[in-house]
């Protein structure tokens, strides 16, 4: 089951692969307020998703996956987890991979239809996106087909990386990070993110100890990261867990702040 993916390109590679200039990449970035968690909550209904929905509000965000998709068949106890997420407040995403632009666009049709139909989420998380916008309008006319299915769906889109502007067209949120601790201290947004709101963005990011919690937490901040997830979890899947207790209140309360 592919459900995560890391890209790890340099910095100037981005820079001059996608036309970005050096003076957008420095851009000043203001510390978010108001950032909450969104979880990529790759595991089956139970005593994560309990958790999962004691974080609300602060946690807004959570996906459902049942078989990297929506399977061949409705499970119950997915609905059920669904509808008390969506009580307590925390919208829920169906998973749908994209093969970085070259899965047919029917599959996915149905894969959205199966979520909207089963699960009645609250939109659709597109994973396995590119970065270059050459792909732009295979994910606009994604886009423009679930907000023609459910006008208030909220889209998000996985390239996992900084990507081109390009994309701010085809999804209501971008993860423009997803990798571990050591890669997050290294990565940097392009700059063009300053001219959106902050709950356009959100980070993912894998292998932080609890000692790094607190200041991973405040760099999203400093990034410009409205949405954030981050987990001491680990290769090979980092998203098939929930932190402990102990790490999640932590977690909940540095968002919070």
């Amino acid at each position: 089951m592919r459900n995560f993916k890391v890209f790890y390109r340099t910095a100037v590679g981005l820079i001059l692969g996608l036309g970005w200039s050096l003076s957008a990449m420095a851009e000043p970035f203001s510390t978010v307020t108001g950032q909450k968690i969104a979880v990529p909550s790759y595991f089956y209904p139970g005593g994560g998703w309990n958790q999962l929905r004691q974080g609300a509000p602060t946690v807004g965000l959570a996906i459902i996956n049942p078989n990297s998709g929506p399977g061949t068949q409705q499970d119950a106890n997915y609905v059920h987890e669904v509808d008390a997420s969506k009580a307590s407040g925390v919208r829920v995403l169906g998973y749908v991979a994209t093969g970085y632009g070259t899965r047919s666009q029917a599959a996915i049709k149905a894969d959205i239809a199966k979520y909207l139909r089963w699960y009645a989420v609250d939109g659709i998380f597109l994973d396995e996106a590119p970065y270059s916008c050459l792909r732009k309008p295979y994910y606009q006319s994604l886009y423009q087909h679930i907000k023609a299915a459910q006008p208030d769906a909220t889209v998000v889109i996985n390239p996992g990386d900084v990507t081109g502007e390009c994309f701010m067209q085809t999804a209501d949120i971008i993860v423009n990070f997803e990798g571990s601790h050591a890669a997050y201290q290294k990565w940097q947004p392009a700059g063009w993110e300053t001219r959106y709101t902050a709950d356009r963005f959100w980070h993912l990011v894998y292998n932080t100890s609890l000692v790094n919690l607190s200041a991973t937490v405040g760099l999203s901040k400093q990034r410009h990261a409205g949405w954030i997830y981050v987990t001491p979890d680990r290769m090979n899947n980092p998203w098939d867990t929930l932190p402990s207790r102990a790490y999640w209140r932590q977690e909940v309360e540095q968002v919070s702040q």
